[in-house]
């Protein structure tokens, strides 16, 4: 039978509409504690927003567009999120589907509330659907809501009779954190599936190896255990009447299926030797609570899942820097932190504070404890100072190497700064300005803070304004912190309109510099894919370009440089070896470099009344259920007239651009010369076919088969049935089941037949042979400090009140250093955002590691500004996927080491602190 026509739904509002309706939902609707919200793939709903943008051009657009713009994003593609890590993909329970671990909200998904994401679902379709629960996060005045998009996971271990338990565990449960140990008790008494009269169980908290505990069953939450992810808990099922454990036998088997003679529990021993269950048991749950709004899961389903893989690090691997410390002399400072997921930021900051000497002699010393303010309304009530000081004493032991846990100080810090509860990667600076304000606070001899007035300068002199503004700050702030890291900034504001002078001195605790401009002319890699019949191999070229240019200008460019019409021009961005969207004239060439995306540059047939389709390249998927086609190769633009073109001509045409990716000792492919036009064939031909050519035309000669699939190459485009990877169109079929422009083809190779190198091949044109200049040197910290210090007007969104002309003005503002503290911390601005992108500046910035001479950007002359280098916390890596370390100096053997989370080795140059990963710099100010 002849495959479906895809069409269009009649019911699907006007793009204008469906703007403006979501444009009001978003309006309305907050998020509410209990209630479920919905994630969706940030690459489909960015090719939809792009979509609806284009709105009133194509809907008032009555004739042949002259560029290839955004398209209709088809079916909604959640696939690529979720961790394919699973034997039975219908094995989840009902409204939790397993995320991929490191996912980047914005970047790699949204946040959708009900009414938006059904009003997108009945409009598209496909999903899956993926909800999460909005919880509370924090205590005391500082809570927030947020959507719990990874809760917390379990490693379920039953226990064996002699106590031990299997590396692999009989369950994974995936626990919202607000959920109560009772009702963890709850419901892992459920999975077992035991009677009340075989007694209940006792949990174990395995975090420490060498110290487990027992988890009490009460109304306290996992998150008040510090129960943290991918936590093993040990299992032991206690007699009624008894404190004995027991194993469990076979008929309450964790299966659920009824055991044979020959096996014993999925624990126990078989002829002395160890034997593992059929399939490992894995369910994977959330608990909702009393206060779910949404729908609720019913039951459980029993079939076996495997377990996701451990998060893969995605920065440097430890190196023969992080090897084991030699067990030789003073081991203090010298220990590593656990990641607890993603909590790498974290460490990188702690391990810098950890080797600030002064702030490190306070805190081991016991003094802090005296300054402890637990009143300061303000505080974390001396909690956060508490943990800092016992993490410290940890580090700082004697004698030991392991790894110290950083579980009990992150439980606190969240409390009080929910943005970092969870296990999402965030910024070490970030989270150091909260310690030190926190610290600060906690530690303020301050009890009761006067009402100050800012201190103007009213043309006094600026040592007598800095000196009264520092004093009224201290009538307010007192601490070590105060003390030790913060120093004074002298902001001039100057009105356009009056003249009007302001001059006042503020407090800073640590520098953020901005990174020097890069020549205003970028060059970009463009690869062009030239059309026709015969393949020819794709051509990159290096353009150059403002980077303030826009796409319109760029294919000006390509279409000088290669002799292409530049109407016959259309540009896409590629990621994942797929087509992410077309570009339109007016998009800036800012916003191209996504990571990990490419552009590419398609030429256009004159014709455009033809059928265009994007062609990928994929390997078939594996046997395992769950497990997706592999895609490969750079996706190509197919035309061709549907109406006159029947699927045997389609495979020949596909045949002519891919014969040349065949492998060179792969049999020939008997392939007969066949017409183009008219390649339906009149009547009197196709009645002059023998029975032999109508067998033979029934077999694909080809070593690829073509099925139609959505834009993410991995799913079904025609059909909806469950797992479908793509409805075939056969040779022998009548008709190409397509009937507009945007689908996409995935062709399906026999495994040996393909050489995929060749489908990833590229030549470069000589325009790539470009070199940097040797006269563009890399950027100094001077550099930076000198932008620091430069007049900038205010934005029109950021005016400054006049008091003279009573009006907000863009006025003119410089910031210069007037005084530096002793521990001075420099911040560089490495991370760009904007309304659409986000970016890392990965400059190589050149800085002192001794002697950094501030005098020359100093306003007092107080003292001698001289500085050395003892810590630097680093980031390699992009926007996605980054990973932070730290550099530190340990002021015991005064030697330098490479902090990476557990690993702490020593650092065999000092000069590899200089490096693009550089990203907050510690300084210590030399004595007097």
């Amino acid at each position: 039978a002849d495959l479906p026509l895809i069409m269009e739904k009649e019911s699907v509002p006007s793009l204008s509409k469906q703007k403006a309706i979501v444009d009001d939902l978003q309006k309305l609707e907050s998020l509410v504690g209990g209630e479920s919200w919905f994630i969706i793939d940030a690459g489909w709903y960015n090719l939809w927003k792009d979509y609806i943008a284009c709105s009133d051009q194509k809907e008032e657009e009555k004739k042949e567009p002259i560029e290839i713009g955004p398209e209709n994003p088809g079916k909604i593609t959640n696939e690529e999120l979720i961790a394919k890590e699973i034997e039975d993909q219908n094995t989840c329970p009902p409204n939790f589907v397993p995320l991929k671990k490191d996912l980047q909200e914005e970047q790699d998904y949204m946040l959708l509330s009900p009414f938006v994401w059904n009003s997108l679902k009945e409009w598209y379709g496909g999903g899956p659907e993926i909800q999460r629960r909005v919880i509370k996060d924090g205590e005391d005045g500082r809570t927030m809501l947020r959507v719990e998009v990874y809760p917390i996971e379990l490693s379920v271990h039953l226990a064996e009779s002699n106590g031990s338990i299997k590396d692999e565990p009989n369950w994974i449960l995936y626990v919202s954190k607000k959920a109560s140990l009772k009702e963890l008790q709850s419901q892992i008494q459920g999975l077992l599936d035991q009677p009340a009269s075989m007694g209940s169980i006792r949990m174990w908290n395995l975090y420490s190896s060498e110290d487990p505990k027992v988890i009490e069953p009460s109304t306290s939450t996992l998150e008040d255990a510090m129960l943290v992810h991918q936590q093993k808990i040990k299992v032991e099922i206690i007699d009624a009447g008894s404190t004995t454990s027991q194993t469990v036998s076979p008929s309450q088997s964790p299966t659920g299926n009824e055991a044979s003679s020959q096996k014993t529990s999925p624990n126990s021993t078989t002829k002395g030797k160890e034997t593992k269950p059929s399939k490992l048991k894995v369910f994977k749950e959330i608990f909702f609570g009393s206060s779910h709004k949404g729908p609720m899961p019913s039951g459980s389903n029993e079939s076996p899942l495997k377990r996701d893989p451990p998060p893969k690090r995605t920065g440097p691997s430890p190196s023969e820097e992080d090897a084991p410390l030699s067990k030789n002399g003073d081991s203090r400072g010298l220990r590593g932190l656990t990641n607890l997921g993603n909590t790498c930021f974290m460490n990188s900051a702690l391990q810098c504070l950890s080797n600030t000497q002064p702030l490190n002699e306070f805190f081991l010393s016991g003094k802090f404890k005296d300054d402890l303010n637990k009143n300061n309304p303000i505080g974390m009530k001396g909690k956060v100072a508490e943990e800092f000081g016992a993490l410290l004493k940890k580090l700082w032991e004697s004698g030991s190497y392991s790894a110290v846990s950083t579980q009990n100080f992150k439980s606190t810090i969240s409390k009080f700064a929910p943005q970092f509860s969870g296990y999402q990667q965030h910024d070490s600076q970030e989270l150091l300005a909260f310690l030190l304000d926190g610290l600060h606070e906690d530690l303020n001899r301050v009890i009761q803070k006067p009402v100050v007035e800012a201190e103007e300068s009213n043309n006094r002199p600026d040592e007598i304004v800095a000196a009264k503004s520092w004093e009224k700050h201290l009538r307010r702030n007192k601490s070590i912190i105060v003390d030790l890291f913060q120093g004074q900034l002298k902001s001039t504001l100057v009105c356009p309109e009056c003249q009007h002078v302001s001059v006042t001195f503020d407090p800073f605790m640590y520098l953020s510099l901005p990174l020097p401009a890069q020549n205003s002319e970028t060059r970009l890699e463009i690869t062009l894919i030239k059309y026709s019949e015969e393949w020819e191999f794709p051509r990159k070229f290096s353009i150059p370009i403002s980077k303030n240019g826009k796409i319109g200008l760029l294919k000006d460019l390509l279409a000088e440089k290669t002799g292409i019409l530049r109407t016959n021009l259309a540009l896409a961005e590629i990621s994942g070896h797929k087509l992410l969207s077309f570009l339109a004239d007016a998009k800036d060439v800012s916003n191209l470099r996504y990571s990990g995306s490419s552009t590419i540059c398609y030429e256009l047939p004159k014709e455009r009344s033809i059928l265009r389709v994007q062609v990928i390249h994929r390997k078939k998927a594996g046997k395992m259920s769950g497990t997706p086609p592999e895609l490969f190769g750079i996706p190509s633009l197919l035309f061709f007239d549907r109406k006159e073109t029947s699927p045997k001509q389609l495979y020949k045409i596909i045949w002519r651009r891919v014969s040349n990716f065949i492998q060179a000792d792969y049999p020939a492919v008997q392939d007969e010369d066949v017409q183009l036009e008219n390649s339906a064939g009149s009547e009197d031909s196709k009645e002059k076919e023998t029975k032999s050519e109508k067998k033979k035309n029934m077999d694909n000669p080809y070593p690829f088969k073509i099925l139609v699939v959505t834009n993410t190459g991995t799913s079904c485009g025609l059909c909806t049935s469950t797992g479908c990877r793509g409805c075939e169109i056969k040779f022998a079929d009548k008709s190409i089941p397509m009937e507009k422009d945007g689908h996409t083809l995935a062709i399906e190779w026999t495994s040996k037949a393909v050489n995929r190198d060749l489908t990833e091949k590229v030549e470069n044109d000589e325009s790539m042979n470009f070199k940097i200049s040797p006269q563009q040197k890399s950027s100094s910290l001077f550099d930076c400090l000198s932008l620091f210090t430069t007049n900038e007007k205010l934005g029109p969104n950021d005016p400054w009140y006049c008091p003279k002309c009573k009006s907000h003005q863009q006025a003119m503002k410089k910031l210069d250093l007037w005084s530096l503290p002793e521990i001075l911390v420099i911040h560089l601005k490495r991370f760009q955002y904007s309304k659409i992108r986000r970016e890392k500046l990965d400059e190589v910035i050149q800085f002192p590691t001794d002697e950094l001479d501030m005098s020359p950007y100093v306003l007092s002359k107080d003292h001698k500004w001289t500085y050395d280098l003892f810590a630097v916390s680093n980031h390699s890596g992009g926007m996605l996927g980054g990973h932070y370390t730290s550099y530190a100096q340990n002021f015991v053997d005064s030697k330098w080491y490479h902090f990476n989370d557990t690993h702490c080795g020593p650092l065999s140059e000092k000069s590899k602190v200089v490096s693009s990963a550089a990203y907050v710099l510690f300084y210590r100010r030399r004595p007097q």
